[in-house]
């Protein structure tokens, strides 16, 4: 109860951040476009930051099976969050947005900074984890989804920089290579920056959007229903069944991490793909925003529902 508790509080803190961004775009403090901007120095400067700094600081931990444990939890968890909408797609004439946004959640803006401010930076690791395995898929399956091809991007999975930003890491993380004092200062200070950027980001997107036209699309309430609390229930309930928890000494926070990312909002880099294929953006745009904002409520419960059941 008390970790749901400073979930609660640390999303309101979080909340009250994406605000600041709808309030420069209300007021025309910074330009609609400004939003775009800023996620490009997320996604290139700063999430990578947070990734090469979160793995120099876990050196000091034993954490080496711990991360080849989440590996494999969230290779399940990816595979099993692409499959659950399968069995309901014709029956709810899922578009492949929709199905898009329901099997891949945002373990990168909302769920890193998140678990550092509440937990510690320890646990970010899995967070990355978790990142690396998503990306492999959305690059793949997503990507197939959105544009109707099946043909293989492996120069986009490689290509991007948080992969990149991973791969280092993992190898410093491995081989104890430590960077440079006056390197690693600078790398902390990108990643002093994630939590508000994001938000920002965040913000400016909600700023830009027609909340009336958002929260009057009815179908998409079921979207979000499906994406933050049924699909991660069903996650929950296997993990229950499957004995994962047992497995080793800290598998229960480590699988906590894991839950947390199944039980995200839908990941924006969805609309971002589904943009390129000219596949509904902009549909794809309301249910990231929608679930972001039902996401305040959503989930400290499934946490207190995790830690009850588990």
């Amino acid at each position: 109860m008390e970790l749901s508790l400073l979930i609660v509080r640390q999303i309101f803190s979080m909340f009250l951040m994406l605000l600041v961004g709808v309030s420069l775009v209300k007021f025309r403090i910074v330009e609609q476009k400004a939003g775009s901007s800023l996620s490009k120095i997320v996604l290139y400067v700063v999430l990578p930051c947070t990734i090469i700094c979160t793995f120099q600081n876990a050196q000091q931990y034993e954490m080496k099976a711990e991360l080849i444990f989440v590996f494999v939890v969230a290779i399940c968890c990816n595979v099993l969050l692409i499959l659950l909408p399968y069995p309901i797609k014709k029956l709810l004439k899922l578009t492949a947005v929709e199905q898009a946004s329901l099997s891949y959640p945002n373990c990168g803006e909302i769920l890193i900074p998140l678990v550092v401010a509440v937990l510690s930076e320890e646990f970010s690791v899995y967070c990355c984890a978790f990142m690396i395995v998503q990306i492999c898929f959305l690059f793949t399956h997503g990507v197939g989804l959105l544009s109707g091809q099946r043909k293989v991007k492996i120069k986009s999975i490689l290509l991007n920089p948080n992969v990149i930003a991973i791969v280092l890491a993992f190898a410093m993380f491995f081989l104890r290579i430590r960077l440079p004092l006056f390197l690693n200062e600078a790398i902390e200070g990108f990643k002093g920056m994630l939590l508000p950027a994001c938000m920002l980001v965040i913000g400016i997107a909600i700023g830009n959007s027609d909340l009336k036209l958002i929260l009057s699309n009815k179908r998409n309430y079921l979207i979000c229903l499906l994406r933050l609390i049924v699909m991660p229930l069903i996650v929950l309930l296997i993990i229950k069944v499957s004995g994962l928890v047992y497995v080793m000494e800290n598998a229960k926070n480590v699988i906590l991490i894991v839950f947390m990312a199944t039980a995200s909002s839908s990941a924006a880099t969805v609309a971002n793909i589904a943009q390129s294929f000219n596949n509904d953006a902009q549909n794809a745009g309301i249910i990231n925003v929608m679930s972001i904002l039902f996401l305040i409520i959503t989930l400290p419960i499934m946490v207190i529902v995790y830690q009850i059941w588990i």
